[in-house]
Order: structure tokens, then sequence, then C-alpha cells
């Protein structure tokens, strides 16, 4: 809502996706949204066994994401020997995934929360996460292919749409929260399990979405909104 007001009053708007520009016309500019300079400064993926499976649902876990991992435990333990997961929980679920996990004897990394998020994302072949922003500014600076479960109440569905437009270019998988079954969800990882090259197609579409000039670009914008161009040193303001 407060994006919305400020927009309004604003001379120039910068959006992360092309979608989000089409409500502002003429005054909108897609810069994409700005990420940390390591995402950009990841090899390009390299297909290998087992299948490395990177699971986030931001800082504090999401409870739809990790309920639907836990169901789908007896699914995934009969392909177990061909999946390396690394699984952030937030707090809350720690205890529960964890014990999942183990039960199946699944190889997992559950931990309640990650800091090194570049380099996690260099070591998966698949990031299974939530739709924001800037999480897919990231998996497509990453050039990693994704598994998108958007947050269900975001305002203006805009996860969804970030989501849409991901899927829309082939860099990306969609699974909204209604769908998230776990029949749905074992069944999407398999079938990436099946398609290495469906692996490699969403990771090369996903970097070509990445914006590596995005903090530049927003700057330029803030001082032509601003005239500070039309100022020099010794001049008369």
């Amino acid at each position: 809502m407060t994006n919305k007001l400020l927009a309004r009053l604003s001379k120039r708007v910068a959006t992360g996706y092309g979608v989000s520009a089409q409500a502002w016309g003429g005054k909108a500019v897609v810069t994409g949204c700005p990420v940390r300079s390591e995402f950009f400064s990841i090899p390009p993926h390299k297909p290998g066994k087992p299948l490395r499976l990177l699971i986030t649902g931001g800082s504090q876990g999401a409870l739809p994401i990790n309920r639907a991992f836990v169901d789908s435990m007896d699914r995934l333990a009969k392909r177990k020997n061909e999946l390396s997961i690394v699984h952030q929980t937030g707090e809350r679920d720690y205890d529960a995934v964890r014990t999942a996990y183990a039960r199946r004897e699944i190889l997992a990394e559950v931990v309640p929360f990650l800091t090194n998020m570049p380099e996690r994302f260099a070591w998966a072949d698949i990031i299974v996460c939530r739709a924001g922003a800037i999480t897919a500014a990231e998996v497509a600076a990453a050039g990693r292919a994704a598994m998108f479960i958007p947050f269900g109440r975001a305002t203006d569905s805009h996860q969804l749409r970030n989501a849409q437009e991901m899927v829309r270019a082939c860099a990306g998988r969609l699974i909204t929260e209604p769908e998230l079954t776990a029949e749905k969800l074992a069944g999407e990882i398999f079938s990436l399990l099946d398609q290495p090259l469906e692996i490699e197609k969403l990771s090369s579409n996903a970097r070509a979405m990445a914006h590596p000039q995005a903090t530049r670009e927003i700057v330029n914008l803030i001082e032509e909104a601003a005239n500070v161009q039309a100022i020099r040193p010794g001049a008369n303001p």
C-alpha cells in the first residue's frame, strides 16, 4: 500500500519485473532488484549426482513448505539415494522436520537459519523457495533452477506474479499453496530428477532474467529525478 501511494507521487518508478511496470505506464523503468554481488559470481550450474536440493522459506521458515515436505517424506524416501538436501526450517519447525528426515534416513542438513546464502545457492541444483522480489532476483543472479511456492496471502498476490513471470520465461517451476500437496511436491521433484536437461534449461533461463546493474540503474533514476546532474561544482545553483 505504501509503495502504491508513493508511486503516484513519484516522477519515476523502478520495478523488478515487467508485469509490475505495466501499472505505472511511462514513468516505470524495469531495473530489477539489487542483490549482493556474490550471487552474480556463482559459476554456471553443472549437473551432478545426487540431486542437490536447497529448501528455504525465508528467515522464519515457511510452515506450508515445511509441512508439505514432512508429508512427502515417504515418497521422497523411495529415491533418497538420489537426493542431497539442505532444509532451512525456521526455529518453530526445526525439531519436527529434522526428526522426519532422520526417521526415513534421508541425507539432509536441517537448520533453523542460513546466513551464507550465495554459497548455498552455488551448491544447489534446485532451490525450493518463496517468490518475493528479492528471492526471485537472487535465484536469477545465481542462475539456478527454482521451484517457487509463493506466499498465498502476499499483498496483491505479488509473489504469485513474480513466480509467473519466471515461469513464462521458462526460468522456474511454480506450485501455489492450494496445490501444495505431498503428491504434487514429490512429483515435481522427481520430474526434475529425471530431466537433468530441464534443470540446465531452467538455470540458464534464470540467469538471463538477472539484472546485474540494478543498483546503478536505480541510482541513475534517483539522480535524474532529483536533477542532480543539472548542478555542477562551482556553478551557480
